[in-house]
């Protein structure tokens, strides 16, 4: 064949045959015109992301998703921010709108002045408290006014007296937090954890950069928090699921204390629901107690103004409850009480506690038990504003 020929057959082989097992008949000029137009439209959507994309104010109801979003958001927002570490009460578990959560309802206040950022997790603790702080604080995220410490009572009870809290579900939580946030040393500070695994370590520090340089790649975790993470796509999934494939996958205990059980506007949790319970419970300084101490002197290392310490109400009497256990639940607060008391005094923080025992009317809580509803959430909102600018 003549060099001629050779030139041709190239030419056509680039021109044609290359695509034709994709495409068909799809030459190389198609090719490229279609890449710069995919290019382009990945560039407008890029600038109009960056220009009216909507922020993440929340951590996903189901798991880690839009905290990555929001260290983000912090580390590029000038303004003075106000932050709350916590678990899914302060998260608004159980609330579907940003807005009628109590951290939602203080961002709407003080949005003319602030920032606020609510960095709850599901089954946040003490632990998860301190990793947050720690990668805020090596993070360059500046103008800190105000860091806000939630914790709810029953991470400080325990069924027998002078007995350590329970640190299993904060510890799973801090491994969990590790996939999103992969900054801090869990165990140099005093959290025991297992390494993330060096490649995966790599991988997700590098989808951290990747989200810093691009707010559309950011969008992802914005979608999985809202389309994908939140309550109604689970409640959307669980109606639709045949009874079998359901109570296999979502575990259905019958007891109303189902999460994926929740619905758009969470029904009323219903006495009957509970099952009768006579055990004993006591308040515990020893576990999650000396890890808060830690955590509020994290805190003051970030916020230019004392940090507040919130203490947010637990439905205790959930269950079918004896007279002589809601005696022991009473004298557990009263005892909890006085040693948050204490340990805000020494520690130089605000105080700022939602009465348990005020707020047992099922009216208050939502079907997932754990969770309160938006009038409860209002009334967190004004004791927390009362505290703050």
């Amino acid at each position: 064949m003549s060099p001629e020929g050779t030139t041709e057959v190239r030419k056509h082989r680039t021109d044609r045959w290359v695509y034709r097992d994709y495409t068909g008949d799809f030459s190389a000029r198609q090719a490229r015109t279609l890449l710069a137009v995919l290019a382009l439209i990945v560039v407008l959507a890029e600038v109009a992301v960056r220009i009216v994309g909507p922020e993440d104010r929340r951590t996903s109801q189901n798991s880690m998703h839009g905290l990555r979003t929001q260290l983000l958001q912090m580390e590029e927002d000038p303004r003075p921010k106000i932050v709350g570490v916590g678990d899914s009460s302060l998260q608004g578990g159980g609330v579907l709108r940003d807005e009628d959560t109590g951290m939602g309802m203080l961002w709407t206040d003080l949005r003319g002045t602030h920032s606020v950022y609510n960095l709850g997790v599901p089954g946040g603790t003490a632990y998860t408290n301190k990793f947050l702080l720690e990668v805020i604080r090596n993070r360059p995220i500046e103008n800190v006014d105000r860091v806000i410490v939630e914790m709810i009572p029953s991470k400080f009870m325990v069924p027998k007296k002078g007995a350590p809290t329970l640190e299993e579900s904060g510890l799973a939580s801090v491994q969990e937090l590790n996939r999103f946030l992969p900054f801090a040393d869990a165990r140099a500070l005093g959290i025991p954890s297992d390494p993330l695994n060096r490649d995966v370590a790599i991988e997700y520090r590098f989808q951290y950069g990747l989200a810093k340089l691009s707010h559309l790649y950011r969008m992802r975790d914005a979608f999985k928090n809202r389309i994908v993470g939140g309550y109604p796509a689970f409640w959307f999934a669980a109606s639709l699921l045949p009874n079998n494939i359901r109570k296999r996958m979502l575990a259905d205990k019958g007891d109303g204390n189902n999460r994926l059980a929740a619905q758009t506007e969470d029904v009323p949790y219903r006495p009957q629901m509970g099952k009768p319970s006579d055990r004993e419970v006591y308040f515990s300084d020893r576990g999650q107690f000396e890890m808060l101490r830690d955590t509020l002197r994290q805190a003051k290392r970030i916020s230019k103004k004392p940090p507040v310490l919130l203490i947010h109400p637990t439905h205790f009497e959930y269950q079918k409850i004896s007279e002589r256990q809601r005696r022991l639940h009473l004298q557990a607060l009263r005892d909890m009480g006085r040693s948050m008391e204490r340990l805000a005094r020494e520690e130089g923080v605000e105080l700022v506690v939602v009465p348990s025992n005020e707020y047992q009317d099922p009216s208050f809580w939502t079907k997932t038990t754990a969770h309160f509803n938006e009038r409860l959430h209002r009334i967190v909102f004004e004791r927390l504003r009362a505290k703050l600018p």
